[in-house]
């Protein structure tokens, strides 16, 4: 799941989430992803409620995972998994400097323009 802050940006807008937590059973995100490290994400959808984000796993953006998230489907909804957003890639909106600093590692040193 994303915060409410990275929820509710636009479509098509990339931002940094850290991944908080992971859930255990998520055998392609214990993979893929880490805990503690900053995500170049996608927003894809104007929805609030349900959406999804692409996490890219490096700088290329060429490789990425899509994650969806519906609210209304409680079934498979994935309460365990957390992301928070962190800031944009070109290094505005952090409010921390550990998180930011993680981006601009993420990103090869390099902010976006």
């Amino acid at each position: 799941m994303f915060d409410a802050n990275a929820r509710y940006l636009p479509d098509g807008k990339l931002f940094f989430a850290e991944c908080h937590s992971i859930d255990p059973d998520s055998h392609i995100l214990n993979k893929l992803l880490e805990v503690g490290k900053n995500y170049l994400c996608e927003k894809i959808g104007d929805n609030p409620h349900k959406y999804k984000f692409r996490i890219f796993l490096n700088s290329t953006k060429k490789d990425y995972i899509t994650i969806g998230v519906d609210f209304n489907d409680e079934e498979n909804f994935d309460d365990y998994s957390l992301f928070v957003y962190s800031g944009c890639p070109d290094g505005t909106g952090f409010i921390s400097e550990e998180w930011k600093q993680k981006a601009l590692d993420f990103l090869g040193g390099e902010w976006y323009e």
